[in-house]
């Protein structure tokens, strides 16, 4: 009866260790753990020291195998496909490393393409950036200009239509 012990606290470890990726929080995973130090102090009370180290070194390999097989199937599955990304998104631009490359923007026009509370995306000379005003809400769609590079953000405001009168 040892040995089928060792194996079912050790299956159902590595299943609630799994079954934590689904419901978070810590529970399932202290539970699979558990289990996991359970079948190896079963193995130590059933078997001799060669049985021991024999469940030290399956139970890991059983673990890592088995991840790597869920994660090559799930995603396959109707459940893995609703759970993993299967698209890519088109990227934001960020200030990173060399800002100087950001300064061609200041004093340029463009479009926010998000809400600016006060951060978001806009459309300068067709590149998408984050920006951030300087403290007001811009709606999307509005037309920006670039004030100054601070740190790594482009700070923008609100301008308003020229508009031609009598």
């Amino acid at each position: 009866m040892g040995i089928w012990l060792v194996v079912l606290l050790g299956v159902v470890g590595i299943g609630l260790i799994f079954s934590e990726i689904f419901i978070p929080g810590g529970v399932l995973g202290v539970m699979g753990l558990l289990a996991l130090i359970g079948s190896i102090v079963v193995a130590a009370m059933s078997f001799s020291t060669p049985g021991i180290v024999v469940t030290v070194v399956v139970i890991p390999i059983a673990g890592i195998l088995a991840w790597i097989l869920a994660f090559r199937v799930l995603r396959k599955t109707r459940l893995g496909r609703s759970v993993f990304l299967q698209t890519t998104q088109q990227g934001v631009s960020v200030i990173s490393g060399s800002a100087e490359e950001y300064t061609k923007f200041i004093g340029k026009r463009g479009v926010a393409q998000s809400h600016l509370r006060p951060a978001g995306v806009a459309d300068i000379e067709g590149e998408r950036v984050d920006v951030v005003t300087e403290g007001e809400y811009v709606k999307p769609g509005t037309p920006i200009e670039v004030l100054a590079l601070e740190g790594n953000h482009l700070v923008v405001r609100a301008i308003e239509e020229e508009q031609t009168g009598t």
